[in-house]
């Protein structure tokens, strides 16, 4: 019998001769191989994402592909708000009138604004300070209480993962990828390139490694129930399908998983004198009574909304610790269709 010593010796220079016999042409294809991403889906079939890794002049790149759709990489981030694809001139056509004609004018405010490179660079150099004017607590503050809020999801042990939504230039994203367990994972998320961008370059100063992606609120490209929190500074009234974005937010949380949100209430920059039809013309500035309904009605359980003095919303909440049963759902229909034959019994028909 062979001597343990020698048997080891063989088991080594084995190992050692199976890894000289593969190539490295063989070893790249392995890397380039389809993978897939639990945590992500098709933003609007909600099919599974393959991520195939395509190698260019000593570069991968990566794609995301669904079976209808196919999504890239730019300038750092993943853009899954805009899938790649050959588009017809009719597309097109239909693309330029809708930009130029079939948008509201505040739809082009909440849209616009922060895509604009010259908003990006300035937002953290002294545009996010001039908050504080409205009632925001700073910073600092305002993400002692997200930390607090989110507790383990962010901190404890785990395979969790954390979204930054509407991220802008990473503010938020650097104390989450400060404060977060190794096994966490931080992901920033926003509609606007040079938001990215510029949170790309944030990031790398820091020496912070998270995933940015470039997504539509009220399309999420993440699977139900994948996500462990998720936190949204300054950001609900720039959200175009403000209700849509809501239930994206609450479908994507795990059940009973934490939401910490601010934004404007109605009072900020001058907008308490105006006539709500004008408020709503740019910017959606709320009532601490609009934004309870809103969350509610969203499906959000544990709603709490604080106002900071004189127009600052902080608002707390959580998924629902269970999916409603179907026969809940069905009472929740007949719920609705009695409060409806009621509504006509009192005469008021159009």
């Amino acid at each position: 019998m062979m001597p343990s010593h020698r048997l080891a010796a063989a088991a080594i220079l084995a190992t050692a001769s199976a890894l000289t016999t593969t190539t490295p042409k063989q070893r790249l294809r392995s890397r380039l191989q389809p993978s897939k991403d639990e945590l992500l889906c098709d933003p609007q079939s909600k099919e599974p994402l393959a991520v195939k890794a395509q190698y260019f002049n000593g570069v991968t790149k990566k794609t995301y592909q669904s079976p209808t759709a196919t999504y890239g990489t730019r300038f750092g981030f993943v853009d899954l708000a805009e899938a790649k694809r050959p588009r017809t001139a009719r597309e097109i056509a239909d693309e330029l009138r809708e930009q130029i004609i079939g948008r509201t004018a505040a739809q082009r405010v909440q849209e616009d604004t922060f895509r604009n490179p010259f908003v990006s660079f300035l937002y953290e150099r002294g545009w996010r300070d001039s908050f504080k004017r409205s009632g925001f607590p700073g910073a600092d503050e305002e993400f002692a209480e997200v930390e607090e809020l989110f507790g383990d999801a962010l901190s404890g042990p785990g395979a969790d993962v954390v979204l930054d939504m509407s991220c802008g230039t990473g503010l938020f994203t650097r104390r989450l990828a400060k404060a977060k367990h190794p096994d966490t994972r931080v992901i920033a998320a926003d509609y606007s390139e040079s938001m990215l961008v510029e949170t790309k370059r944030r990031l790398d100063e820091a020496d912070l490694s998270v995933e940015l992606f470039r997504v539509d609120v009220a399309q999420l490209p993440f699977n139900t129930q994948s996500l462990s929190a998720v936190h949204a500074g300054a950001a609900l009234h720039c959200w175009v399908q403000l209700e849509a974005g809501l239930e994206e937010i609450r479908r994507v949380l795990k059940p009973g998983a934490p939401f910490f949100a601010t934004t404007f209430l109605v009072g900020a920059m001058g907008t308490d004198s105006l006539p709500k039809a004008v408020r709503d013309r740019g910017y959606r500035f709320f009532t601490v009574d609009e934004l309870e309904k809103l969350f509610v009605e969203a499906g959000f359980v544990d709603v709490v909304v604080r106002k900071e003095a004189p127009a600052c919303a902080v608002i707390t909440c959580a998924a629902p610790s269970s999916a409603p049963s179907p026969r809940s759902v069905e009472e929740w229909r007949a719920a609705c269709d009695e409060e409806v034959v009621s509504f006509y019994d009192f005469g008021v028909r159009m």
